[in-house]
């Protein structure tokens, strides 16, 4: 895929990367290893392949973005294999942050920390629940501001997004 895109259109721009999803209704103790596999292992699998895929071939201001949720940092009941591989996405975005710095390029490398999102698969919510479309919002506004950097950026409830796109 990463190839191509730059054989047609010559560097990519930006990167919002996306993998994995909800999971819950086992203790930390009764994960099988088929849910390992399907809720840590193969998101970030994922994620790597494409940072691997991507990073190398993003333009010199490019920008590189994950997207995570709360539980990165929040543990769940039942739903602790989803912290865990959201805490491991969170380290992988901070040690290409710092090693993007360390040689020297001027790419970009955030993380979009959600909260629940109403989407096509959960069209109900709570009012303070940002919609897909505010998603993807706060993504082009995270890509196109280049004082926006190895950051992670905390948008979980509405009034958070109006504070960030308001600063």
């Amino acid at each position: 895929m990463a190839e191509s895109i730059t054989d047609e259109f010559g560097s990519i721009d930006h990167v919002v990367a996306i993998a994995g999803g909800w999971w819950n209704g086992k203790k930390v103790w009764d994960i099988t290893q088929e849910d390992w596999q399907k809720a840590f292992v193969g998101p970030a699998t994922t994620h790597m392949a494409l940072l691997r895929a991507l990073v190398p071939k993003l333009a010199s201001n490019g920008s590189y973005t994950t997207i995570a949720g709360f539980l990165a940092h929040e543990a769940y009941p039942d739903s602790g294999i989803v912290s865990m591989q959201g805490a491991a996405r969170l380290m992988m975005r901070r040690a290409l942050s710092v090693e993007l710095k360390e040689v020297g390029l001027a790419k970009r490398a955030n993380e979009l920390m959600l909260g629940p999102v109403v989407n096509r698969s959960r069209p109900n919510g709570k009012d303070n629940w940002l919609t897909a479309d505010q998603v993807g919002e706060v993504a082009v506004a995270v890509m196109s501001r280049n004082d926006i950097t190895n950051q992670e950026v905390d948008i979980q409830t509405t009034d958070r997004l109006a504070r960030f796109l308001e600063g």
